[in-house]
């Protein structure tokens, strides 16, 4: 199959990578390729495999260092992004393909549906240019997938979206024996909330290590400089190899968002390795967790839809979530015969109201559910959270989903 491939204009697509986007796109063009499909990759400057001819400017906040986040522009950058993608659209309505697989955020790209097959995969909660483009095409903006169920429902589409988790290389993020400390890896910006990852982790009695880009540095001056100490690192961007290797290393891995975490990619990274996660329950992660026995930190703030199924206790939700009713066996391996995950969700509640009288900030809340969730699931045994990534979420699955939706998708 010839397929055009268009990634994320933000940032080169190469390791270590900017986030969980620009890694689903390298691992899914290099797995397509390797499985003999033609694949054009229309990627950011400095992207590793891309076509150079076309190539999209990334965003350069060079002079403007200070004011940068991951979401907005220096002066003139929206400018320069748009007139390559007005070139690169142009290029790919007058060539061959078989299939326009979109993964960028640019609202331009649904004028191709008038003449290729086109399938957007939403990485991302609603952005409002794209969002006003899909309404105004309507049936005319093609087919669509969404990494979660969340993030599916977010969005306003003229047809239902296929819902495809991503997936992760488990030759890559292998088992690990454990360690003493704690970890957070991810965009260092105020929606994933390593903050509450070190409040946790200091509420726990863990020694925490951080691994990330600074996204936004004012965000980092304020919340996470004042708190790196003895007992919290700051290792900077690691090559996935060296960062798989450290997570195989810990007892846990903190998910934190505070925003509707479209997927949750860190969560089966670590999982991967054997490592369990003290989650917050909001958009996709509750979906990634669902089919394990364990709690996830209830966020008074998050909109009902996005903690669906935490609300009735992802421990209730094993034995479903998980295909051939490997629930209660994950159940057995994990806890070894212990203290029944629904009994540890009740004491959960009746604390999250003590804490919520005592006058705690929802952060605190938070960072205090995080730490009695970690010291729980540490405890666990990390085969079954291995096995559990990889028969859920091994990148063979990913690529088999795709290859199917693209062949339904063009037929």
């Amino acid at each position: 199959m010839k397929i055009a491939f268009i990634g994320p204009a933000r940032f080169p697509i190469r390791e270590p990578y900017a986030g969980g986007l620009e890694a689903f796109c390298h691992i899914l063009v290099k797995t397509l390729r390797t499985h003999g499909h033609d694949v054009d990759f229309y990627a950011a400057r400095g992207s590793d495999g891309h076509v150079t001819s076309l190539e999209f400017p990334t965003v350069d906040w060079a002079d403007h260092h200070h004011q940068a986040t991951d979401d907005s522009y220096p002066p003139g950058s929206r400018e320069l992004e748009d007139l390559a993608f007005r070139r690169t659209i142009d290029h790919i309505a007058e060539t061959d393909y078989d299939l326009v697989h979109n993964n960028s955020l640019h609202p331009s790209v649904f004028g191709v549906a008038a003449h290729h097959n086109l399938l957007t995969t939403l990485h991302t909660p609603p952005v409002p240019d794209m969002q006003e483009a899909i309404l105004a095409a309507g049936n005319r903006a093609g087919s669509f997938a969404a990494v979660s169920a969340a993030t599916a429902g977010a969005w306003r589409l003229p047809s239902q979206p296929s819902v495809i988790h991503n997936g992760v290389d488990c030759a890559q993020w292998k088992f690990g024996p454990g360690g003493p400390h704690a970890i957070w890896f991810g965009r260092i910006v105020p929606e994933k909330g390593p903050h509450v990852a070190i409040d946790a982790a200091r509420a726990a009695g863990l020694p925490l290590i951080i691994v990330g880009r600074v996204g936004n540095p004012v965000y980092f001056r304020s919340e996470i400089a004042p708190r790196l100490g003895p007992d919290v690192m700051w290792l900077g961007v690691l090559p996935h190899s060296k960062l798989a290797r450290l997570v195989g290393r810990c007892c846990v891995t903190f998910v934190t968002p505070r925003w509707d975490e479209p997927f949750g990619m860190v969560a089966i990274e670590s999982l991967a390795c054997g490592t369990p996660v003290a989650a917050i329950g909001r958009g996709g992660v509750t979906s990634v967790l669902a089919g394990l026995p364990i709690d996830v930190a209830d966020d008074p703030n998050a909109h009902p839809s996005s903690t669906a199924v935490a609300g009735v206790g992802l421990a209730d939700a094993a034995e479903a979530a998980l295909p051939g009713g490997r629930g209660s066996g994950l159940a057995r391996a994990l806890l070894g015969g212990g203290l029944a995950p629904t009994h540890r969700r009740r004491a959960h509640d009746a604390q999250a109201g003590d804490l919520l009288a005592e006058g705690k900030t929802t952060e605190q809340h938070l960072a205090d559910q995080l730490a009695q969730i970690a010291l729980t699931v540490r405890t666990y045994e990390r085969q079954a959270f291995r096995d559990y990534a990889v028969q859920n979420f091994a990148l063979p699955l990913l690529t088999e989903r795709y290859v199917e939706l693209y062949r339904r998708t063009t037929s």
